[in-house]
């Protein structure tokens, strides 16, 4: 399928799923839900550096996610824009973040300069990815940029990708094209799905 075909259903299928998050009841209380699967996890309790996102919006809330992995004594590291790129601080309190592009908390300018606040990318267990929209096979719809798949493409194999949405946000199929970064599994409030098998936990 041409691109510009891929380009269109995409842009349909993401004003599609921003419209239902946005009209989501009790999300509060559904990102409390998705907290609690994700520390009954093993990708939880094996883990010992997580870079996670910070909310905006309508996303999944993470705050106590966050929250959770630090009470665990795990390094958590957050992403920063940079150009069209993402790149990721070690924090260790909500002190270290202030409100960035897009209006989503960062970490400070001190921060990002300080070589110990780095973290080094083969270090990472666990990324936590927002997204628009995720299929059970993996696919991710993320809001056209790019950012997100250019971070994820830096990686190593061993670095579990977690795509965390509410159930309103899962599809049956998201078009794909060649530099979309599949995920290893999809979090929500119903389910952590494990895209490599047919496994549901």
């Amino acid at each position: 399928m041409p691109d510009s075909s891929q380009r269109s259903l995409k842009s349909t299928l993401r004003k599609q799923i921003q419209t239902a998050r946005a009209a989501l009841p009790d999300r509060e209380s559904r990102s409390r839900s998705i907290h609690d699967r994700w520390i009954q996890s093993e990708l939880h309790r094996d883990s010992q550096a997580v870079v996670c996102y910070v909310n905006v919006r309508s996303e999944v809330a993470t705050r106590d996610v966050i929250n959770s992995l630090w009470q665990a004594e795990k390094r958590v590291a957050v992403p920063y824009c940079v150009e069209r790129h993402l790149e990721l601080t070690w924090i260790t309190s909500w002190t270290d973040l202030t409100a960035g592009r897009f209006g989503i908390l960062e970490p400070t300018p001190q921060l990002r300069t300080d070589p110990l606040r780095c973290p080094p990318i083969d270090e990472l267990d666990v990324v936590l990815v927002p997204g628009v929209a995720f299929d059970f096979h993996g696919g991710r719809l993320g809001h056209g940029q790019g950012f997100y798949d250019r971070l994820l493409s830096r990686l190593p194999q061993r670095t579990m990708l977690v795509g965390v949405a509410f159930d309103c946000q899962i599809v049956s199929h998201v078009p794909a094209e060649p530099h979309d970064i599949p995920m290893h599994f999809i979090l929500t409030e119903s389910t952590l799905h494990d895209c490599r098998s047919d496994s549901i936990g």
